[in-house]
């Protein structure tokens, strides 16, 4: 059930001249937490809303793509909370495998170097994690867990995130496990986890296997050799492959060409030599051979290339291995001595200057290609034959690629749906092992007596089979992402499948996360809900963009270019960084550069409206609530009251769809260019009228009311500080924190489109004489003889019923409007003046201005413009330019020279005036 608080603390009085968001941001984390309004409660009754948080490393620190996905899950779990749904926002950490363990590595590796640089040196020994032992070592990642790993945890409430907080999950924890056992062990016994010997990504630093997807490719400038390898029996006949990798000639067992390949027909069955080695290897034929590349001959690696260990399959080729784990050449008969224990790079070096020697390198040349790097550490990975455990996806795919082309589960945008079914039904067994002592260590017990094999959930006594108490573990853990597919419903409870959370909350309604992981994570989570579960995990799976630098480059803090949300969030506070995230959207560009500025503006958004809201608290001391009278509402009141039932209507359709960008938008410009710069402007005057301030109190009061309420997702330290200060109707006074208050929905009976039309017309009448003010250099709040006058009724109706409000916001003399004419006025003397419609606005310059110095400045800046446009005309005829010049910069100049013709015009128009 909702939890019902009556607040103990009276709110402080709004004495600050600016939004103190540091200081209303600790204090509204600090009420919160300490009331548990967070914490899930479940009203049987209510329909329920749940969203899984994709679970961050242990291992990190909030970076901007969490804040941003923090943020749109955040939004739309306070959202649901207030339109009375049950809302479970699950949250969590994962164990982070490799990370973790390269994390604690390196801080045990320098306190080794520490301690070694005191003892002497021939009691010196190089750090070894097989030293320690692993128990020990996982006991250490252990104590690191307890002082680092919640860090990423405590760093969201900055954001101001209302997660379950009584529900955090992780992914070592006792409930967890014994879910990923009762996977693993079911998937084993039926016969889909299996162990393979086959090529893997190897990283030789983190001395563990890789899937493909935690493989980054990067382009890097490397060379292509091209070998001669001589022809057993001819002293003129050779073939030359090419090769990014000579130092791996010493494990070929074949050269291959394609069967279409009339040149190397007449080589097909006969023997070369290795270089090197001089082993004799036979020349076969595959269409695997690409006859445009290189020379159309490869060499056949089957034990260090993942390509050539399928060809080695289809014909049953040795597998020779002479690269180890560490990226060393081994000691075996293939590789020469002198190469024995080198790194793989070095090797490299020496082999091609040894083929140089031996004038057995036909050539090199410069070769741009992409290289394999683990995401970790950015080792080059190195394809390595090795036994790993596999998770058959034959059956597992098939339910997972219906599901998404049946649509009960949507992608949103739409188009990553192709992405997600591109790599289904291509996909490939899993590789599920990894060789790393942190993370769940696989649940496979080999008998050493009978050496009988089996899972088990619970670690057995003795072999089933023999009795005999001598049993081992395997020694491999899982993929981390193993643990995170079965996130969804794992953290709910599952195995038990009697929970409450799971019975109310499973399926999930939405999953938020980056497209980089649809592969890794999202799939999976998919194919292993319809296996366990029978049903889908979610039934959205949103994708948010990615936030670029300013220039367009992807953020990484190796690179020192990535912004630290936590920093925006102290600088501009989290009510301005989350309104950002929320303008960005998700459906248009993914690749949203950051600026900065787009901070500020939106931190002066909030103390813009944090003014007025200053303002209209200010006006409800002793406030009685009482109904609307319709017929006493002004023009301005019809008007603001259509425009905020329409906005209802226009935040509803926006976060049903998913549009937050419009959302965001809809709000801006409804706050800033509706409410605060007009319709408060004119509350003000019609304060001053008694017999209209009660109704005008009434309409600040609702809609200032109801645009916290409409807010509180987006910025919600922002709206409960405000919402605070305000009085609150009896249906909402016993409520202890704005989160419980019911999100506003439009009223169509309010919307009025004639006094939305009458009120466009009176500000496009201020404006107007605003603008001619400004075109002339006259501040805007400077008073000027105006004479405005429409030839249409109606419109000077208009204008006369509101005459007070067009006096005060236009800054005009205090009778602008003549009688009705039904031709318009001109005013003699020095008049600017604009037309539109049937209205024409004059504004007396004489009195303003002093003419000729106006028409001496005027002149002057004409003239810059004049040089300036010159410059740029000069700068777009030149030929060296525009073939040099990016077209990004081209255009820019031609836009430039646009504008300023533009401005030349205005000037010729201002002067056409001034001299008439």
């Amino acid at each position: 059930m909702t939890k019902v608080l009556i607040s103990d603390q009276e709110p402080a009085p709004l004495q600050s001249s600016h939004w103190n968001a540091e200081q209303v941001e600790s204090k509204w984390t600090e009420f919160w937490f300490s009331r548990d309004l967070f914490n899930l409660w479940v009203k049987s009754e209510r329909p329920n809303y749940s969203i899984a948080l994709p679970p961050p490393n242990i291992t990190g620190n909030l970076h901007m793509g969490h804040a941003l996905n923090g943020t749109l899950q955040d939004v739309l779990i306070r959202l649901k909370r207030m339109q009375g749904f049950n809302v479970l926002w699950q949250p969590g950490t994962d164990h982070a495998g490799i990370s973790a363990q390269m994390v604690v590595e390196k801080k045990l590796r320098l306190q080794h170097q520490e301690e070694t640089k005191k003892k002497p040196q021939e009691e010196r020994k190089p750090f070894s994690r097989q030293a320690i032992g692993r128990e020990n070592f996982i006991n250490k990642v252990k104590e690191w867990r307890e002082e680092n790993g919640n860090q990423i945890m405590h760093q969201y409430k900055k954001l101001g995130v209302s997660f379950n907080w009584d529900r955090v999950a992780y992914t070592m924890d006792e409930d967890y496990v014994k879910a990923i056992y009762r996977a693993f062990v079911t998937l084993y016994k039926e016969g889909q986890i299996y162990r393979g010997k086959r090529i893997t990504n190897w990283c030789p630093r983190c001395l563990t296997s890789l899937s493909d997807l935690e493989v980054e490719h990067k382009e890097e400038k490397g060379k292509l050799y091209h070998i001669r390898y001589k022809v057993v029996g001819s002293d003129k006949d050779q073939i030359v492959i090419a090769t990014t990798r000579p130092e791996s000639i010493f494990g070929d067992v074949a050269i291959a060409v394609n069967p279409t390949d009339t040149r190397y027909k007449h080589l097909v069955g006969k023997k070369v030599r290795v270089p090197l080695n001089n082993i004799e290897i036979e020349i076969i034929e595959d269409h695997y051979v690409d006859k445009d590349f290189g020379t159309g001959a490869l060499k056949i690696t089957p034990a260090h290339d993942a390509n050539d260990y399928e060809v080695g399959q289809r014909h049953n080729l040795p597998q020779t291995c002479v690269i180890d784990d560490h990226g060393k050449l081994i000691a075996c008969g293939e590789v020469p001595e002198k190469y024995q224990g080198k790194d793989r790079f070095a090797v490299r070096e020496a082999v091609v200057e040894e083929l140089k020697t031996l004038d057995l390198l036909d050539k090199e040349e410069d070769y741009v290609h992409g290289v394999g790097q683990c995401e970790r550490c950015a080792t080059v990975i190195e394809p390595y034959l090795s036994e790993q455990w596999y998770l058959s996806m034959q059956e597992l795919a098939r339910p997972a690629i219906a599901c998404v082309e049946e649509g009960k589960v949507k992608f949103i945008p739409e188009r990553y749906e192709s992405t997600y079914l591109d790599w289904m039904k291509n996909i490939r067994d899993w590789n599920i092992s990894r060789q790393l002592w942190w993370g769940h260590r696989i649940p496979i017990w080999t008998c050493n007596s009978c050496q009988k094999e089996d899972a088990h959930e619970i670690p057995p006594i003795k072999c089933p089979s023999c009795s005999s108490t001598d049993l081992k573990q395997d020694e491999d853990v899982l993929d981390t992402w193993f643990s995170s597919a079965l996130w969804p419903f794992a953290t709910l409870g599952w195995p038990d499948e009697t929970t409450l959370e799971l019975k109310h909350f499973y399926p999930t309604t939405l999953l938020s996360t980056a497209r980089e992981i649809i592969n890794l994570w999202v799939a999976r989570m998919i194919f292993m809900s319809q296996k366990f579960m029978k049903t889908v995990p979610f039934k959205y799976v949103l994708i948010h963009p990615v936030v670029q630098t300013e220039d367009g480059k992807r953020m990484s803090k190796s690179k020192g270019n990535a912004v630290d949300p936590l920093d925006m969030i102290s600088k501009y506070g989290a009510d301005a960084n989350r309104f950002l995230f929320i303008s960005m959207g998700v459906k248009g560009d993914q690749d949203v550069r950051f600026r900065e500025e787009r901070l500020e503006e939106y931190k002066r958004f909030v103390n813009k409206l944090f003014n007025v809201g200053k303002f209209v608290v200010s006006q409800l001391e002793n406030y009685e609530f009482g109904p609307l009278d319709p017929e006493q509402m002004t023009l301005a009141d019809k008007w603001i009251i259509s425009k905020y039932e329409s906005l209802l209507d226009k935040l509803d359709a926006g976060f049903a769809n998913y549009d937050f960008d419009n959302v965001a938008r809809d709000l801006y410009d409804f706050v800033w260019d509706q409410f605060c710069d007009w319709y408060v402007e004119i509350a003000k005057v019609q304060l001053q009228d008694k017999n209209e301030s009660g109704q005008t109190k009434h309409i600040l009061y609702s809609i200032f009311e109801g645009l916290m309420r409409a807010m509180h997702p987006i910025m919600p330290f922002f709206t409960e500080e405000m919402w605070s200060h305000l009085p609150k109707r009896e249906t909402l006074a016993d409520l202890d924190s704005i989160m419980f208050a019911p999100y506003p929905h439009g009223n169509p009976t309010y919307i009025n489109k004639k006094a939305e039309e009458e009120m466009n017309y009176f500000i496009k009448v201020v404006r107007s004489v605003r603008n001619i003010k400004q075109t002339f250099d006259v501040p805007v709040n400077v008073p000027a003889e105006v004479v405005i006058n429409s030839t249409n009724k109606a419109e000077h109706e208009i204008l006369l019923a509101n005459k007070a409000n067009l006096v005060r916001l236009a800054k005009t003399n205090e009778n602008p409007l003549p009688e009705y004419n039904a031709r318009h006025v001109v005013p003699e003397g020095k008049v600017a003046h604009e037309i539109f419609g049937d209205t024409r606005i004059n504004v007396m310059l004489d009195s303003l201005i002093d003419v000729s110095k106006t028409k001496e400045k005027i002149l002057a800046r004409k003239s810059a413009k004049i040089k300036e446009l010159e410059r740029i005309k000069n700068l777009l005829s030149s030929k060296g330019f525009l073939d040099k010049a990016p077209v990004d910069q081209i255009e820019k100049q031609k836009q430039q020279a646009t504008e300023i013709e533009n401005q030349i015009a205005s000037f010729d128009a201002q002067l056409n005036i001034l001299e008439s």
